[in-house]
């Protein structure tokens, strides 16, 4: 399940939605492999070499223009633990026999929760977490007595899209200056 980071994917951008994923989902585990060879496991266990806080303090100042990019030093990321990659952005995870499934939107959480109701409809159980730090909304949805698995991956991936739509369309506008319409 690992995931080669290249230029196009943006290194930082993809390491900071993964670290807001391990931070709201129990049992999630990042392996970071740098260039220099080393791998270091973050997650939230006593066995985890960097916790998920510290992990996401470090991801927000390395952002920071004003200091040098370590992200660049990152030349692999893997995802495991609680969950699976499923591809396009969306996580498997089961626990209790409870199938669930994830994703990382840049959209804000109540931008989220709209989306959500308009199209669960109470199918799935839905988790919606914003983390302002990392500038991330956690979105997990969960099979119900109602719902299979088919049904449950049907509805997550129809949520990611409309989602990422969203932020593409959000991307494309020009920004607004204060004071203009």
């Amino acid at each position: 399940m690992s995931d080669v980071v290249d230029g196009s994917l943006g290194t930082h951008e993809r390491l900071r939605s993964l670290v807001a994923l391990a931070h709201h989902v129990p049992g999630v585990r990042l392996w970071l492999r740098c260039r220099t060879g080393c791998r270091v496991e973050v997650g939230n266990g006593v066995d985890a070499e960097v916790d998920t806080d510290t992990m996401r303090r470090v991801v927000v100042v390395a952002a920071d223009p004003l200091r040098p990019d370590h992200g660049c030093l990152v030349d692999d990321l893997e995802v495991g633990g609680a969950v699976a990659e499923l591809g396009a952005g969306l996580f498997r995870g089961t626990r209790d026999d409870i199938e669930s499934r994830w994703f990382v939107t840049t959209l804000r959480a109540p931008e989220v929760d709209r989306i959500v109701a308009e199209q669960t409809d109470g199918a799935v159980e839905v988790q919606v977490s914003g983390d302002p730090l990392l500038r991330r909304t956690v979105v997990g949805l969960a099979t119900t007595r109602r719902t299979g698995r088919e049904l449950l991956d049907l509805i997550a991936a129809r949520i990611a899209a409309t989602c990422l739509a969203l932020e593409i369309d959000h991307r494309s506008r020009p920004p607004t200056r204060p004071g203009s319409n």
